[in-house]
């Protein structure tokens, strides 16, 4: 482990920039190449709108955790961490699984440095927030909560506002170790180039929820590794944008993280340690681009040039061991492809013989479809033929029968009429009998004065007898 390198790059997440949002990650390192000393530190600020400072509180952090660690491994027994390798999950789940540990020296020197930090890192935001305290006209344009605008006007917990994560790891001549306090992965490569994560997982990281430097309980909530074997050849610590760009489930994303990370070891052995650092930076952006979460991206790391050149031939065996597998998966996929396609073939002949009937049955359908279509257009035309005489026959009726009406009122006009002259008629048949019935009594009083006195009247005189008639015949008058 002569040749040993250290880097670190970060690059704002695809979603932030579209957003205009600023970079929540940092990350910093330093190498002391002559003294053998390698550190680098991750971290994260959180996106929630209570957490509007977060990108301040990342870059304070990272800082603050390359001092704190370099002061402590200046003044540390050499001999405390040179043991074997060991790991510690974090004091809540030692806690909750009811596994609680009694502190060792180690355990007491790395409280010491997770407490310094801790202390460090609250005084920096707390200076900062007095040196430019937000206005709550300022931290509502941010959309920040109304009841965080509240607490953080009262001073209380303005902490959160700067709230993040931290992934560091430091690597000396007698020892090696790295610690973590909240998401975001921390891979190590073995001798033989196998993956691992050294540093023990938190249960309470999942999903958007993590743990932070931030919280009340950051110090028990801290978790890490240290020893003077195991001690990997490379060593990848990143943000939780890193992991994210292949998804939010760890089954899934890890691999293909430390897939991509061997590629990373493999461009060092290959192309050197300039040109790989500069494929990294511009690797994250496009990363971010088209991964899953396209958070914010950062990745530092370790790299022994000599080890990875050397284990280069691993590399291509690797590559060797995968492609014959795929190869012999292709070859089976496409024995089973053409085992399908023969089947196929044998569908497709059978359907063809159905298709080509289909056919010309459809051509016989489109005959008789056309013949009956010429027939619906004369029947069409006889309909609506028979609709225009309709028309004209319900037009003359309409007119007849309006003659009707008219008729029918003459009708009743001339029999009114006809009634009136046939009242005037009995009247004056009536009027006839009346008279013929007078007359024939005048007659027969005529007759009985005759044969009442005949012979006065036969000696009166001429003129008597016409004077005596014209009396006779005048009764109605007097």
């Amino acid at each position: 482990m002569n040749n040993i390198r250290i880097y670190h790059v970060f690059a704002l997440g695809e979603s932030h920039r579209i957003k205009n949002i600023p970079c929540q990650d940092a990350t910093e390192s330093f190498e002391d190449r002559e003294n053998g000393i390698f550190i680098a530190a991750v971290s994260d600020g959180h996106g929630s709108k209570q957490y509007f400072r977060s990108d301040r509180g990342s870059r304070f952090l990272v800082k603050i955790a390359l001092d704190t660690i370099r002061d402590f491994i200046r003044q540390l027994d050499k001999q405390l961490l040179a043991a074997p390798f060991t790991a510690i999950p974090s004091r809540k789940t030692e806690i909750q699984q009811q596994n609680v540990r009694k502190f060792t020296l180690q355990d007491d020197a790395f409280r010491r440095v997770f407490s310094a930090i801790i202390a460090a890192w609250n005084e920096a935001v707390h200076h900062d927030w007095e040196n430019d305290t937000p206005t709550p006209d300022q931290m509502k344009d941010l959309l920040v909560p109304d009841a965080y605008i509240s607490s953080y006007q009262s001073g209380s917990e303005i902490e959160m506002a700067y709230g993040c994560t931290l992934i560091a790891f430091t690597q000396t001549p007698n020892y090696w170790f790295a610690f973590q306090l909240g998401d975001g992965k921390c891979i190590a490569f073995d001798g033989e180039v196998k993956g691992w994560e050294p540093v023990p997982w938190d249960d309470q990281c999942i999903g958007n929820t993590t743990t932070s430097i931030c919280d009340s309980a950051a110090l028990d909530n801290f978790r890490y590794c240290y020893g003077n074997d195991k001690t990997p050849f490379a060593l990848f610590i990143g943000s939780d944008g890193m992991d994210g760009a292949y998804g939010t489930i760890d089954e899934f994303s890890v691999p293909l993280l430390t897939g991509l990370y061997e590629n990373v070891i493999k461009s060092f052995a290959r192309k050197g340690y300039d040109a790989t650092v500069a494929e990294i930076r511009e690797m994250l952006p496009e990363l971010s681009e088209q991964g899953v979460t396209r958070d914010d991206v950062s990745l530092a790391g370790w790299i022994d040039l000599d080890w990875a050149k050397n284990r280069l031939p691993i590399f291509v065996n690797r590559d060797i061991e995968k492609t014959e597998k795929e190869i012999a998966e292709i070859e089976k996929a496409l024995e089973e492809k053409h085992k399908t396609s023969s089947q196929l073939n044998d569908q497709i002949t059978s359907k063809k013989s159905v298709f080509d009937k289909k056919k010309k049955d459809t051509r016989e359908s489109e005959t008789e479809l056309s013949r009956a279509e010429k027939e619906f257009l004369k029947a069409e035309k006889r309909k609506a033929e028979a609709q225009r005489r309709h028309a004209n026959l319900k037009s003359e009726m309409d007119k007849i029968e309006v003659e009707i009406l008219n008729t029918g009122q003459d009708i009743d006009k001339t029999r009114a009429g006809l009634e009136k002259e046939q009242k005037l008629l009995d009247d004056l048949q009536k009027k006839i009998r009346e008279l013929n019935s007078e007359y024939n009594d005048l007659q027969a009083d005529v007759k009985n004065l005759e044969n009442e006195k005949p012979e006065e009247v036969a000696a009166l005189p001429v003129a008597e007898c016409e004077e005596k008639q014209e009396i006779n015949t005048k009764p109605d008058s007097e």
